[in-house]
């Protein structure tokens, strides 16, 4: 009769512990769990890219485009050898702001590394839950509006050393157009010039948007 109570004991412990290690992850758990799928994992239990890997930073890049110091965004992508990671992490930051995540990657010469058989793996739902515990992490960081110092020396380097205006259009338009800090630096170099690519390049002016606000 022992023995018998005891097998049942350990067949609750075995089956409580099987339930356990089938518990689906939470969206916060999915954006903390470390590098380590292979090929035959869900991309989304064990590949989907945290800190570490420089995702979220890109993330923001993409949620913060009036704030971002574009020119280290430039940098961060891609940030691992892993396709199915990099497309997980374009997929993320293209579902928080396409529009501004296009610019970035026009601009930067991003190349998409979404295949047609990973752009099927990725669920739509787990962009959005994943997207949503990510966004959670950049809300505690959000940067404040400035002009950092590597794009600061990109626009004072159109404006004062390059002779072709369209070269530095696409500088203009995402550095000067966005940022109102770095449109009041470029003022400050030379406004008759800013006038002039404004007019030029079809740079709009965010400080108005701001003032609007």
């Amino acid at each position: 009769m022992k023995m018998s109570r005891g097998l049942v004991m350990l067949t609750f412990i075995v089956a409580a512990v099987v339930l356990c290690s089938h518990r689906p992850a939470t969206a916060e758990e999915q954006v903390e769990l470390a590098e380590g799928a292979n090929s035959t994992t869900s991309p989304w239990t064990l590949a989907v890219p945290g800190d570490k890997f420089g995702c979220l930073k890109l993330f923001n890049c993409a949620k913060y485009p009036t704030t971002s110091c574009i020119t280290q965004c430039c940098t961060l992508f891609p940030f691992t050898t892993n396709p199915t990671r990099n497309c997980i992490c374009w997929r993320l930051a293209e579902h928080v702001n396409k529009e501004a995540f296009t610019a970035l990657h026009n601009y930067c010469g991003f190349k998409n590394p979404c295949q047609h058989k990973q752009q099927e793996e990725i669920n739509q739902q787990e962009v959005v839950e994943t997207s949503k515990a990510m966004d959670n992490r950049s809300s505690r960081n959000q940067q404040v509006a400035t002009c950092c110092a590597k794009d600061k020396e990109k626009i004072k380097t159109c404006m004062l050393s390059t002779v072709s205006i369209d070269q530095c259009c696409p500088t203009y338009s995402i550095m000067l157009g966005r940022n109102c800090d770095c449109y009041n630096y470029a003022k400050d170099l030379d406004n008759q010039a800013l006038i002039t690519l404004e007019s030029y390049c079809d740079v709009p002016n965010p400080c108005k948007k701001v003032q609007v606000i």
